[in-house]
């Protein structure tokens, strides 16, 4: 992932949930306090791997979601 990809993809994120936090009244300091750890998916799975899980090669997205969260599972070898 190219560095400004990264940007994109954390401001992205963070547009998500702050639009989120709003649509459920949710303060802005509430929002601006959050602790979010963004990051792509391809990232979180080599991570895991390295610790001694594998990933199962499926991924789900929900159809229409602008932010892709996707849905895997890993196992423990």
């Amino acid at each position: 992932m190219l560095k400004s990809q990264v940007v994109s993809f954390r401001t992205f994120g963070a547009l998500a949930h702050d639009t989120f936090n709003a649509g459920i009244d949710e303060s802005w300091q509430f929002s601006s306090n959050e602790f979010r750890n963004l990051y792509s998916l391809r990232y979180i799975i080599q991570v895991i791997e390295d610790i001694g899980f594998k990933h199962n090669g499926q991924l789900y997205f929900q159809p229409g979601d602008p932010g892709r969260n996707g849905l895997t599972a890993l196992t423990r070898v």
